[in-house]
């Protein structure tokens, strides 16, 4: 029986893609960009409010100064600007600052003006500064908290320094998340393929052709990530900055020794003919895959089946390497100052849980649809005990990698937590909260990982926190503390759901729903645990 693409599904997808693309664009257009500052204390003591900002700016730094001083005047406070000589190695939250325009301080002069209103009236004014140097809120302003006129300053340079992104760097960096999480999956399918094969395992044989669509994906996914990495090379994008010639040359001001020493794998030419390396193998194996399983459903026999045992079993030994040195250049390399032994192996387990979910998602939709009838609740149920038990494992890979650094407590290592820390605290950890507790919690029973409702509600919760996952791995190394969920980011996740499952429709509409000639299919389909 073939699943039929009918042009209801296509419509309802085709909907769910303009909804997504339209919120994107929404998001998109009010992209904003910020100035960077940080309280400081000079060595007389003055307090100082370091500001730096590195990348394209819609104003000149003239303009930007006037316009900060109009601001003060108008709370009473009187600044002085002291320019300060750039110089490369500066870093901002933990990452070497690249296209810098602009490094100054703000200091207060010795004397603040005292003010009785934000236009110099009595009543009606935002802030006062009383004498002893602090500002009083006279409508509770910024909480009722009072604050000193450098925190003030603080304030307004961040509305002052706040204007369009030209380089939309929420946008790219957004556009990575999501080409990544979308082609992991479809990475996380063809390894399950590859796995069944290796070991002769005959309880997924009804999976097959599901598992076969969910690869189809991969040519797509490739496409967007390609785009991200010429992009990047290009520099219309800066997520990788070790990109820019500059910090490999020792004889710029932007020279970066730390990402100098980690040439040659940092570098164009390496990561471009690494990239060529892992699409050519994950395309080149999942379409040999495809092929032999249609071709088996003509032919019949076992002589197929081992050539794909064999195949499935060399398969496993490049994805090893490949996938972990994959997420070094992809991932890793954008927190270019840090790295972790276990990251590949972390990566590896959130796509191998991601694929599961959508799986189980799958046929439990295209059950409601009258299809796969041949799936049974020990299928699910075993399907049910990998989701249960990959989750356990990115647990137990997330721990042991925070323990190490956490424990070592070493300045290269631990800047990536400190980040995370600082700026995606509460994100990060209900991350892990929820790919933990949830499932230790709700999936431990056998009914749970036969039950409909509780693997549709958690598969759910859990298959969005792994793009929350990948999302923590990407945006504090490109975008720093300046990220949200707002309507760029949902509007892209619905695009590429209703893109990626559009594909993987189309795709398993193309071959019976059955395999016919499998060896092990008879087993299978009188499965029972």
């Amino acid at each position: 029986m073939n699943f039929q693409f009918t042009s209801k599904i296509k419509r309802n997808l085709f909907i769910i893609i303009a909804a997504g693309l339209a919120m994107f664009i929404i998001g998109f257009s009010t992209e904003k960009n910020h100035m960077y500052s940080e309280l400081a204390n000079t060595e007389d003591g003055t307090e100082s409010l370091l500001v730096e900002y590195y990348n394209e700016l819609p104003f000149t730094k003239e303009a930007f100064i006037d316009r900060v001083k109009t601001a003060a005047s108008e709370q009473g406070i009187t600044v002085d600007f002291v320019d300060m000589t750039l110089h490369h190695g500066t870093e901002v939250h933990g990452e070497s600052t690249h296209h810098d325009e602009f490094e100054f301080k703000m200091l207060l002069t010795p004397h603040v003006k005292e003010t009785k209103g934000s236009h110099g009236h009595d009543e009606g004014g935002t802030h006062g500064v009383e004498e002893d140097g602090h500002v009083e809120d006279s409508h509770g302003a910024h909480g009722g908290v009072a604050h000193s006129p450098m925190e003030t300053l603080e304030h307004i340079v961040h509305e002052q320094g706040t204007f369009p992104d030209t380089g939309h760097a929420r946008s790219w960096s957004n556009l990575l998340v999501n080409a990544f999480f979308f082609f992991g999956i479809g990475l996380g399918a063809l390894f399950f393929i590859a796995l069944q094969y290796a070991t002769e395992s005959g309880w997924g044989v009804v999976y097959k052709r599901i598992l076969e669509a969910i690869i189809g994906w991969l040519p797509v996914g490739a496409i967007f990530l390609i785009f991200v990495f010429f992009a990047g090379s290009m520099h219309w994008n800066h997520i990788w900055h070790w990109m820019d010639p500059a910090v490999m040359d020792p004889g710029n001001a932007h020279f970066d020794p730390i990402i100098a020493n980690k040439q040659p794998f940092l570098s164009q030419w390496f990561f471009w003919m690494m990239n060529v390396i892992y699409f050519s193998v994950f395309l080149l194996f999942a379409r040999g895959f495809r092929k032999r399983s249609l071709q088996e459903d003509l032919e019949g026999g076992t002589k197929i089946h081992m050539k794909n045992f064999a195949k499935g079993a060399f398969f496993l030994v490049l994805f090893g390497y490949l996938s972990s040195v994959m997420s070094w250049h992809w991932i890793m390399s954008i927190d270019t100052h840090w790295f972790s032994t276990l990251f590949g192996w972390l990566v590896f387990s959130g796509i191998w849980v991601s694929a599961t979910i959508f799986i189980l998602l799958l046929v439990f939709w295209l059950k409601a649809q009258g299809y796969v009838k041949f799936i049974n609740e020990s299928h699910i149920h075993d399907m049910g005990k990998w989701m249960f038990a990959i989750s356990f494992l990115w647990t137990y890979l997330f721990f042991s990698q925070f323990m190490l650094i956490w424990y070592a407590d070493i300045p290269e290592e631990v800047t990536y937590y400190l980040d995370r820390f600082g700026n995606y605290k509460w994100i990060l950890w209900t991350t892990v909260a929820v790919n933990f507790v949830i499932p230790i919690v709700l999936l431990m029973s056998r009914e749970a990982k036969r039950s409909k409702i509780t693997i549709l509600i958690i598969g759910s919760i859990l298959f969005v926190f792994h793009w929350v996952d990948v999302f923590i791995m990407v945006m504090p190394g490109s975008v720093f503390d300046h990220w949200a969920i707002g309507f760029l980011e949902v509007g892209m996740f619905i695009a590429f759901l209703g893109m990626f499952i559009f594909v993987v429709l189309r795709t398993l509409s193309k071959a019976p729903l059955l395999v016919t000639n499998h060896p092990y299919l008879d087993e299978n389909l009188h499965h029972d645990t």
